[in-house]
């Protein structure tokens, strides 16, 4: 009768792959031995049969006794678990609501615990990656009545081992990005003493999402590449708008704040870098405590970043052909085509933000050449070039290349395209208003000189 039980049970379990050994054990020491055994499977199948209809309070009794008694039975009593978890926290009974969330976190810290075992027979596409679990267990974290401040560290940790991972398929979700960014925010409204790291969360945030959307360029699976879209252009989109919402970039309070760091770190490179990148990416880069950032770091170790602001000093002054040299020299300390695309751009951006269009489309034309696959963000830098001249109808058609170049900038361009028609619209009403308004005046002006020549 067990024996019948038994191979019932373990059929539960899917094909023998996934029910494969991992390295020095026994089948029988994940699913434990003897009455053991038959327990956990038993468990197993009928949770398994719970879950299958999503009757979640049913599945977690016979769940939870596998998940005490066999740990590495198989994957799915983690990410079942999560999902049986976060039913029992919403839905499940109130009066335990903080044990079922202290469940939940156990949930996590139990697959990291075992993440070796687990690993040792799960597929390539199912690997526990300890950087996006525990990007995930902080989501939940703040997702479920942890505090605040908490759940930012934890966040802050799981990025930092996403960040160091050697594995390319790490990864910080969209939706988990947003939240930290959220929770960043919300430590720098209630304390101004953390704007510099919120502008490095800021910063950080931003090129998560420009990177997962190069990657989405990358993928050859039109489903798969609108799924990055989906997920990283409106996080990055979400985490601009309260960005510029905060005011944390204000110019004069970078200065204020930088001013007396620079001469502090002088002799210091990585600090001199950090810096020039916040305020490069903040309209900050034609203050004079940017300039003296850029020199002290130049005369340290020439760094395309260095050279960009030295260039930019130059310009500023006049000194078109110092200014060149700089800009060149940027260029050259770049190792790679790829790279040199990326800067020729940034020397574009900062022509652009100086008046200088001519000088910014000529280095685009230089990204373009350099990396063929920036097309698309070299041309929606051209339609904001063309906007700002207020050449809407250019900028319109230079949205829709970009569009068509690069899947990645169509979000933006069609927002930029929704501007511009309404700011035709509205110079449109203008116009109409002036014009009725100067008709007006001159039949007024006929009348007055006929009476007037009486």
């Amino acid at each position: 009768m067990k024996k019948g039980i038994l191979v019932a049970a373990m059929a539960v379990l899917g094909t023998t792959s996934a029910f494969a050994q991992y390295a020095g054990t026994q089948i029988s020491d994940r699913i434990g031995h003897g009455q053991d055994s038959i327990d956990c499977l038993m468990n197993y199948s009928t949770y398994k049969e719970y879950y299958k209809s999503k009757n979640y309070r049913d599945a977690y009794e016979p769940w939870k006794v596998c998940f005490q008694k066999a740990p590495v039975m198989v994957l799915g009593l983690y990410t079942d678990g999560v999902n049986i978890m976060h039913w029992m926290i919403t839905e499940g009974d109130q009066a335990q609501r903080q044990e079922n969330f202290d469940m939940l976190m156990k949930v996590y810290d139990q697959r990291i615990q075992y993440m070796d075992a687990l690993n040792s027979f799960s597929s390539a596409k199912n690997q526990t990656l300890k950087g996006t679990v525990l990007c995930r267990k902080a989501y939940d974290y703040s997702e479920y009545g942890g505090d605040a401040e908490t759940a930012y560290q934890m966040l802050r940790e799981a990025m930092n081992e996403v960040n160091n991972s050697e594995n390319e398929n790490e990864e910080v979700y969209g939706y988990i990005l947003g939240r930290y960014f959220d929770l960043s925010y919300a430590k720098f409204k209630a304390d101004s003493n953390h704007r510099e790291q919120f502008i490095k969360d800021y910063m950080e945030s931003k090129e998560i999402c420009d990177r997962m959307l190069a990657k989405a360029n990358e993928e050859t699976n039109e489903a798969k590449k609108q799924a990055i879209i989906d997920q990283y252009d409106p996080a990055g989109y979400n985490i601009e708008m309260a960005f510029a919402e905060s005011k944390a970039a204000d110019k004069d309070e970078l200065i204020k704040i930088f001013t007396p760091k620079v001469e502090e770190n002088k002799a210091n490179l990585d600090y001199l870098k950090s810096v020039l990148a916040i305020m490069s990416a903040n309209d900050a880069d034609d203050t004079d405590i940017y300039y003296k950032a850029a020199e002290y770091a130049y005369n340290i170790q020439p760094t395309f970043e260095s050279a960009m602001g030295t260039a930019q000093r130059y310009y500023k002054e006049g000194k078109t052909a110092e200014s060149v040299k700089y800009f060149n020299d940027a260029l050259d300390l770049c190792p790679n085509d790829k790279q040199k695309g990326s800067i020729a751009y940034k020397i574009a951006a900062a022509q652009a933000k100086s008046g200088n269009s001519q000088g910014a489309f000529s280095y685009l034309e230089k990204a373009k050449q350099f990396n063929p696959a920036m097309s698309g963000r070299c041309s929606f830098l051209s339609a904001q070039i063309y906007a700002q001249q207020k050449n809407y109808d250019k900028a319109i058609e230079m949205c829709n290349l970009a569009a068509s170049q690069d899947a990645t900038v169509s979000g933006a361009a069609n927002r930029m395209k929704e501007k511009i028609a309404t700011v035709k619209a509205r110079n449109a009403e203008i116009n109409a208003y002036n014009a009725a308004r100067a008709a007006e005046k001159a039949k007024k002006d006929k009348e007055d000189a006929f009476w007037n020549a009486k």
